[in-house]
């Protein structure tokens, strides 16, 4: 033996080692998230704000539908408690 054991049977220079090469990783893993994060901070310039505000961008095309759509689903499925919080199911909530 060379060195003095832990009890698991490693020596303690291995265990330096490891735990060394542990936070490298880590140092390695957070440098590269740094180094990719200003690409995913962008600002929209004025011009380019209309091509942004086209029904087409839009997440749900017809807000007005998609509300009375959520609607009724949570009034039929509030009565069995599968959304939000109850009611009667008759809609009148």
């Amino acid at each position: 033996m060379s060195g003095p054991s832990s009890p698991h049977g490693y020596e303690c220079k291995d265990l330096v080692r490891y735990r060394h090469h542990a936070v490298t990783k880590r140092v390695i893993v957070l440098c590269c998230h740094l180094a990719l994060l200003p690409g995913c901070v962008q600002t929209v310039a004025p011009w380019e704000r209309g091509a942004l505000a086209k029904p087409q961008m839009a997440l749900v095309p017809d807000v007005q539908h998609s509300a009375l759509m959520l609607h009724t689903y949570a009034s039929k499925e509030t009565s069995s408690d599968g959304y939000g919080v109850g009611g009667g199911g008759c809609g009148c909530n």
